[in-house]
């Protein structure tokens, strides 16, 4: 167990053993942050069910990676860590840029140059940038173009320098769309009960591959609980993603948790999800 340090308390996050008897997969249990150079290559298309994971650190409720996972974003107890490779999950840094007691579901753009995070006290979607990834983030500013009830995710990057983000929108999903400066809401809009197969559980935490062809979410409350995938043919703003093509959607993994947050699918197609705040990288 290693405590780290808050803004005005220490906070607990304890290891904890996966499948393999460690806790990163490796002999040393260091739980350490991916290296940049461990996968090169583009975006997972073909996405498997993966049940082996190992479980890197508890105590979070929720997780995000750039395009290359040189570093990860991470909320616990409502505030916002950093971990670099080489230093475990239980080494975290308190971002100093982002001080407070109110985030959840972060987002982090494929370059690792903009973060997005949602207020829990005010509801509404902030932005945090900085100009490199040796810089420092900028604090925090309200984005007022995305639905104050909108939950972040992962993000995709598409050619020309557009960004596109899922969130929950209540009941619905919502894709974003930002070419320039501005995020603007796409014509499509979907229902988690237009996903007709998995509509016994609640549906939730949607978050994209880096190209925008894959969107990951979470199914809680059933019997079919889990992470799953749907895929889409093209990223056009009018393009849903649907399950009603079998071939385009799957499960990721099952998992029995009271609680899944922020999964992601990384290019080199392992993925990872918080289950009862415990984080797991299955690959």
């Amino acid at each position: 167990m290693l405590l780290v340090a808050g803004c005005d308390k220490l906070f607990d996050i304890t290891y904890v053993k996966g499948t393999d008897g460690t806790t990163d997969g490796g002999s040393d249990g260091d739980a350490a942050v991916p290296h940049p150079d461990a996968y090169v290559g583009p975006p997972c298309s073909a996405p498997a069910q993966l049940a082996s994971f190992e479980a890197l650190a508890t105590g979070l409720d929720g997780i995000t990676f750039p395009d290359d996972r040189s570093f990860a974003i991470a909320i616990a107890a409502s505030r916002v860590f950093m971990a670099v490779p080489g230093e475990p999950f239980g080494q975290l840094a308190t971002v100093s840029t982002i001080p407070g007691t109110t985030w959840a579901y972060p987002g982090v753009t494929p370059d690792g140059l903009t973060l997005y995070l949602a207020n829990t006290t005010d509801t509404a979607v902030y932005e945090s940038t900085r100009s490199s990834t040796s810089s420092d983030w900028s604090p925090p500013t309200m984005r007022t173009d995305i639905a104050t009830t909108a939950r972040p995710g992962g993000l995709a990057s598409l050619p020309g320098g557009e960004l596109r983000m899922v969130v929950n929108e209540g009941p619905a999903y919502r894709e974003y769309a930002k070419s320039d400066t501005t995020w603007t809401k796409a014509q499509q809009t979907s229902s988690f009960a237009e996903l007709t197969t998995l509509t016994s559980g609640t549906l939730g935490n949607p978050s994209l591959t880096s190209d925008g062809l894959i969107l990951v979410f979470t199914v809680t409350g059933s019997s079919s609980d889990g992470v799953y995938f749907v895929k889409r043919p093209d990223t056009a703003l009018a393009t849903k993603f649907s399950l009603a093509t079998a071939t385009a959607w799957g499960q990721l993994t099952k998992i029995s948790a009271t609680t899944l947050a922020t999964p992601y699918l990384a290019n080199d197609c392992s993925f990872y999800v918080i289950a009862d705040k415990i984080l797991r990288h299955y690959h």
